[in-house]
């Protein structure tokens, strides 16, 4: 549901809901959707957020996007902002741009008591904000664009490559002597050394007999010697699934490269058995020359 949106209310509503929401792109050649946790602020009267590779390739010259935010602690609706988007260049890479054109309070399924199920931000009469009304679990020095540290940018653009499989890109952000410590995929585990080694793992992962994968990078954060990614993996074998989140951290040189990164699945047992024994078959992927 959109209604027109009243500026004051929302953004009084997007403070206190805080700088982290999902954003829901649609691939305009499949229809697919796209759902990616990004930190939202203000910029005039449009919503900025960073954009990965496959946001930006979604909203092409401009798209309709919507942005959720999770309910607060204690509170039964989630905010929703509809709205055109356009991808638009900063120092910190491509940015989402996203101007309202409608909000609401959606109520949570299975809320406990009475509640109408839709409240138009702009009908809202609600007390003045203040620094207490902001959601202290959320980092609102880590929003994206200027309070961002750069290498949060830098480390998005360096998995978006990876798991676009754009070589190029990512062997200009690895150091040459960059080492990867693998975890939890038997074939994989190990430390894999140099743009070589590092490439030679992926080329190996695309053997291991999986149908389908998809990979999202959902949190990032980064200061400046170190960065952290949590990355949601899908992986798909005839009918058989499994989805893990992999707690990725990358350690930066004197000059910026990404010199280590560490790998660690949240479900090592149920992804050993799920890359045990693999059929001889695979994703059949061309990396090119490491």
């Amino acid at each position: 549901m959109s209604v027109p949106v009243g500026a004051a209310e929302l953004r009084q509503q997007v403070t206190r809901y805080g700088p982290v929401a999902y954003l829901v792109t649609v691939a305009p050649d499949t229809g697919r959707p796209h759902v990616v946790s990004v930190s939202v602020r203000w910029d005039g009267e449009a919503l900025v957020s960073g954009a990965g590779s496959r946001t930006s390739a979604n909203l092409g010259s401009g798209a309709d996007v919507s942005l959720v935010w999770s309910p607060p602690p204690g509170d039964d609706y989630s905010l929703i902002v509809d709205g055109p988007a356009e991808i638009v260049e900063s120092g910190d890479g491509p940015m989402v741009s996203v101007r309202p054109t409608g909000s609401v309070l959606h109520r949570l399924a299975g809320a406990a008591g009475d509640g109408p199920g839709c409240i138009p931000v702009s009908t809202l009469d609600l007390p003045p904000t203040t620094d207490e009304d902001v959601r202290p679990d959320v980092p609102v020095a880590r929003a994206a664009g200027a309070d961002e540290h750069p290498n949060t940018a830098r480390i998005r653009r360096f998995v978006d490559a990876w798991f676009d499989s754009d070589i190029a890109t990512w062997t200009s952000m690895a150091a040459d002597d960059i080492v990867l410590h693998m975890r939890g995929t038997p074939a994989l585990d190990g430390d894999h050394r140099g743009h070589a080694g590092v490439t030679a793992s992926f080329v190996k992962f695309a053997t291991l007999g999986i149908d389908s994968f998809e990979a999202e990078a959902e949190d990032l954060i980064a200061d400046d010697r170190f960065a952290m990614a949590i990355v949601r993996t899908a992986y798909q074998r005839g009918d058989e699934t499994h989805i893990a989140r992999i707690v990725c951290s990358y350690r930066f040189d004197d000059e910026g490269m990404v010199a280590e990164i560490w790998a660690l699945s949240d479900s090592q047992d149920a992804q050993r058995a799920f890359f045990s024994d693999p059929p001889p078959s695979g994703l059949g992927i061309d990396l090119g020359a490491p």
